[in-house]
């Protein structure tokens, strides 16, 4: 069975997740957080460029498996820092200014610094999604680069993991923000739809891959992970389901 629990999460560690519009992978962010909130002093700062808070919540209700990422919120063990407003408080006839994302930097700082001195020891996880808004808006490439580089170091410091979704454009090219990513990437979950078309069975397909970040000997040990062929998922009402290619006539 395809468990997203196996997937190592270390200080200053990428795990980038890329979707499109036909397959969003909302539920790959919501599993990985509820395997991380499962120990008990676990840290989570998110930061979302695309969607608000009500969304997150619904999102986690349907997808986090018994861990209500709202009650996480209230009592203080996640943190969520909503960018959405903030980006479409720019004129749309004009960039967006540098210090919206030094604004972000300092939110994400003293967030991972709080959770820090709250927690006794646990290791922490910042989600990121949706930072290519800012091109979108307007922001030189050049910054988002450092502003990215600098992420790495803080998250180094403060002991915690990056995970960042990323969407692809329908085209399938590789964007510049997406060649960054997949260069400082540990590993790389690749949600996409079926290339045969959609199916009333088959939700998708998620490939797991190793990045060029993951040092050699820590891959070899992770067995579960070295796969030849993608993992498909069915979305249902009640969650999901993970199966290997060609077996999902098994589980309806």
């Amino acid at each position: 069975m395809f468990d997203l629990s196996t997937i190592p999460r270390k200080p200053g560690q990428l795990i980038l997740v890329t979707d499109t519009m036909q397959a969003p992978a909302e539920f790959i962010l919501q599993r990985i957080i509820t395997s991380h909130l499962r120990n008990p002093e676990a840290r989570v700062v998110i930061a979302s460029c695309l969607d608000g808070i009500s969304h997150w919540k619904s999102t986690s209700s349907k997808f986090s498996s018994g861990i209500s990422l709202a009650s996480r919120i209230s009592a203080g063990s996640v943190v969520f820092i909503d960018e959405l407003d903030r980006l479409f408080q720019s004129p749309s006839d004009s960039p967006i200014d540098v210090l919206a994302l030094s604004s972000l930097f300092c939110k994400l700082s003293e967030a991972m610094e709080r959770d820090s001195d709250r927690s006794s020891g646990g290791e922490g996880l910042l989600v990121l999604d949706g930072l290519s808004s800012f091109e979108w808006m307007g922001m030189p490439m050049i910054h988002l680069k450092r502003f990215i580089r600098a992420l790495f170091a803080l998250c180094t410091k403060r002991s915690f993991s990056l995970l960042i979704r990323h969407h692809r454009t329908d085209n399938g090219q590789t964007d510049e923000f997406l060649r960054l990513y997949l260069q400082l990437a540990a590993f790389h979950l690749e949600v996409l739809p079926l290339s045969t078309g959609r199916s009333g069975a088959i939700s998708g397909e998620v490939n797991v891959l190793r990045g060029p970040a993951l040092i050699e000997s820590e891959s070899r040990q992770q067995e579960v992970l070295q796969r030849t062929s993608a993992i498909q998922y069915r979305l249902l009402d009640s969650g999901l389901l993970f199966f290997e290619r060609g077996t999902s006539a098994g589980i309806l």
